[in-house]
Formats: structure tokens, sequence, C-alpha cells
């Protein structure tokens, strides 16, 4: 049995190193925005034992998910496969209360924050100690990154300012007007040294990172496109970026689908 340890345990051990969550690339320099992958491990690898998180949909419970480090005795609230779009604000809220008024961390989303707004507020007034991290994508990325693998250019709507129909307003202005302290990073480098200066903040802070449009979720359950057009849907085992047949084959205890 799995609890048992042993052989299973140590497999995936084994996977972890060769298949680490945050790859080495993410961590290096493109000049204009952070990784959102490098964002998530090196905030959570800062926050202290028995910490409070609460994650939106899209990028902040995929990354969330994936490269969240744990730390001992924290909570993290996310709505993993529903989604809705709104989630963080009001999850931190009553993460943050749920938890005897403890700092908590809200990470949320360009598109998703739109829905509730007015949370900030609610924040504000109940003097709540949340420290609201916008990973700025630019539109709705997950929707972004299904249309660029599916469709051509020409058919991408409603994704964001390249789609020509979606747009969101300047989160500086918003949060000050809400009387929020702002802060904001555009750069791996940037973004450690500004998440540093957050967790040092007391009280409400609204931090904003910008990250890349190109940003692809890694590794993910994709459509794969063959040689001949065709569409096909691999098993969950078979992940984007797909491995090399041999490799994937190498990992597995059972025959893989399209040889059996």
């Amino acid at each position: 049995p799995v609890s048992a340890g042993g052989e299973w345990l140590a497999t995936t051990q084994r996977w972890k190193k060769e298949y680490p969550a945050v790859q080495p690339r993410q961590w290096e320099e493109n000049g204009s925005t952070a990784n959102v992958y490098a964002f998530v491990r090196y905030l959570s690898s800062r926050l202290p034992e028995n910490s409070l998180t609460a994650v939106s949909n899209g990028a902040c419970c995929v990354v969330g998910n994936q490269a969240y480090v744990i730390q001992k005795g924290s909570r993290m609230a996310n709505n993993s496969a529903i989604a809705s779009m709104g989630y963080g604000l009001p999850a931190a809220i009553g993460t943050c209360i749920g938890g005897s008024r403890r700092n908590t961390i809200c990470l949320e989303g360009d598109g998703s924050i739109m829905m509730n707004l007015q949370e900030l507020q609610t924040i504000l007034t109940n003097k709540l100690p949340i420290k609201i991290f916008l990973i700025n994508n630019n539109g709705y990325h997950s929707i972004r990154l299904t249309q660029n693998n599916l469709f051509k250019e020409h058919c991408k709507i409603g994704i964001g300012p390249e789609s020509g129909d979606l747009s969101f307003p300047e989160f500086k202005k918003i949060a000050e007007a809400f009387g929020y302290k702002y802060y904001s990073a555009s750069s791996n480098e940037e973004m450690k040294k500004t998440v540093d200066e957050v967790l040092k903040e007391d009280g409400p802070v609204f931090c904003e990172i910008f990250t890349d449009t190109k940003q692809v979720w890694e590794p993910k359950s994709s459509t794969k496109r063959l040689e001949d057009g065709t569409l096909v849907s691999p098993p969950l085992e078979d992940l984007a970026p797909f491995l090399p047949r041999e490799e994937l084959k190498k990992q597995m205890f059972i025959p893989l689908m399209d040889e059996e």
C-alpha cells in the first residue's frame, strides 16, 4: 500500500527531482516581466510556518497548486476544478477571519478580481491583515492558452488586448482609490525585492506582479495535434510539454495506451 512507503515514495521523490515544478529557466530574466512560477515559488518560500493563503482561479490556482511551498502548519484555500472567477478576495477574507485574523496572503488575477472588487473595501473596513498579490497577465490567460493551442490568430476572441474586445483598468489607481499601499514588480529580480518589502508591511497591501502573456502552464493536460492535423486528447499521464515516447515509457508501470 502507498501508506507503507518504500518503492512508491522513492519513485515519487525521484520524479520531483527529475521533473521539478519550477524549472531553472523560469528564474531567468526576460527584461520585461516576472515569471509566475518563479513568483509563486519565491513568495511561498518566504512565508513563515502556520501561514494562511487563499488562491483564486487561473494562474493563481494552477501555478499555486504546482509551485507553492506549503510550510509546516500552513493552510491554503483554493477552488481547484470549480475555478469560479472572483473567488480570491472573499476566500482570503474568510480564511483570515477563520484563522483568528492572522496575516493572510491572497493570490488573485487581473480578470478574476474584477468580479468582486467591492471586497477590497471589506478588507479595509474590517482591518484585516491581508496582503493581495495580483498576477497581471493582461487578460483571461487560461482561455488565451486554449485558443492559442487550437485556433489561428484571426479566431481569437475575449482573451485580452490582442483580441480587441477586452481590457482592464490600471490597478494602481484602483488600489490607491480604495486606500491601499501599492507595490509592483515587472521582472524576477524586482519581484524578489518587492515580495520581501510587502511581507514586512503591517496590515493590508496591494502588490501587482506583471507576468508574461506567453507564459504556459506546465505540465498540463493538453490536446495534441498529430502530423495529419488530427486532434487527440492524450491520457492524464501524458502531459504537455510532452516527453519523448521512450522516456515516458520508462516511467510507466503499465503499457502506453497507444501501444496496448
